[in-house]
């Protein structure tokens, strides 16, 4: 397929993929199909179609970890401290469980690591129609979207510095890169609001430009970022936690970005993610082995669940689910790799366990209807 060939059947399946995926009751599914159509597509591509795939999805990456920072709504600082000691818990629980698991595929200490941090995240977007849905009492409910947060947040974080460890090793210059890298956050968090004041002065005068002035805040904060030692997607990650749901006229900033990124760009990025990885790779020890993992991890998370969280916190044990959809936190974890074929066992494993997980999860979670998930986009 050349490029043209492909960017038809991208805005064809950018049109028909989404509303497939409402009809059956399964919107989480939409970025699972996206990587499963660049996967039977990638052979097709030329080097060239590739690259320009590659390209487009690098700003949907940008856009992709700014939409997740600004669907997540920061509780109380008390609160705050809650989850993330719940969600730490959960994470030492699993990851020397999951430490075996990546020995047992190859891959070294710190790819290991990085798999399983990688693993422990939750995309939570991806599962919040289903927390909606899910019984229980509100307080019930909000510790477990507070929990879901507080996965999401620490994996990104963790996954900043691990990134920066594979890249330049242990040694002085991690601690020069991880104190660029909180000098990033920080100005980041002092800046926000004073970006944010100008776009409301921006947004207020403008129609035709709105899209064009988000886009432009979120691309320099994410360029000042990288400067400074942090990635772009990640400057953009917390760009968004910082803006936290600000809306303009009750509308959230996602819904001006809408049309160019969740249509368009961010798509975009989980086909090119899949062209990464060879199709023959799926039936390969690597592919039967990600399998194995998967259902290995959730089988022992539903032990979890039943045996320690589910009678604590009064909820069903199929609530562990909501942290099965994890696809997001691998291409985060994958983008932070260094292009090298040294890699290249550790992102086929993670990507395709990650998307069996997010696949498994989504399908045994509750149906949504498809009004619920309309009213919760508008």
């Amino acid at each position: 397929m050349n490029s043209v060939e492909t960017i038809i059947a991208v805005i064809l399946l950018l049109m028909g993929i989404p509303e497939q995926c409402n009809k059956m009751g399964r919107p989480a599914l939409v970025y699972s199909a996206y990587v499963i159509f660049g996967l039977f597509i990638g052979g097709l591509l030329t080097s060239k179609t590739v690259d320009l795939l590659q390209q487009a999805g690098a700003f949907g990456f940008i856009l992709l970890l700014f939409s997740i920072g600004l669907e997540i709504d920061l509780p109380g600082w008390n609160e705050t401290l809650r989850a993330l000691r719940r969600a730490f818990i959960w994470i030492v629980i699993q990851v020397p469980f999951w430490l075996l698991l990546g020995f047992a595929s190859g891959l070294s200490p710190v790819e290991s690591l990085i798999g399983a941090v990688a693993l422990s995240g939750c995309s939570v977007g991806m599962a919040f129609t289903s927390w909606m849905n899910f019984p229980g009492s509100s307080d019930v409910k909000r510790k477990i979207l507070n929990w879901m947060v507080a996965l999401e947040v620490m994996a990104i974080i963790l996954l900043s510095v691990s990134g920066s460890v594979v890249k330049h090793g242990l040694g002085w210059s991690i601690l020069g890169k991880i104190a660029g890298m909180s000098v990033a956050v920080l100005l980041t968090a002092v800046f926000a609001p004073k970006v944010l004041t100008s776009l409301r002065w921006l947004l207020a005068r403008t129609i035709h430009w709105r899209v064009h002035f988000i886009v432009l805040a979120v691309l320099m904060v994410a360029a000042i970022g990288e400067r400074l030692g942090l990635s772009a997607a990640k400057a953009a990650f917390f760009l968004g936690l910082f803006f936290s749901r600000t809306t303009h006229e009750g509308m959230a900033l996602e819904h001006h970005l809408k049309p160019i990124s969740e249509n368009f760009l961010i798509p975009i990025f989980f086909v090119s993610l899949g062209t990464t990885i060879p199709f023959q790779a799926m039936a390969s020890l690597t592919g039967f082995w990600a399998i194995a993992c998967a259902g290995v991890i959730l089988g022992w998370r539903h032990v979890l669940f039943h045996r320690i969280v589910s009678p604590r916190l009064s909820i069903p044990v199929s609530s562990g689910l909501l942290v099965g959809p994890n696809l997001t936190m691998a291409a985060v974890a994958v983008e932070g790799l260094p292009e090298n074929e040294r890699f290249y066992p550790l992102k086929t494993w993670l990507l395709l366990t990650a998307l069996y997980m997010t696949i498994v999860s989504v399908m045994l979670l509750p149906r949504i209807d498809s009004s619920q998930e309309n009213l919760r986009k508008s």
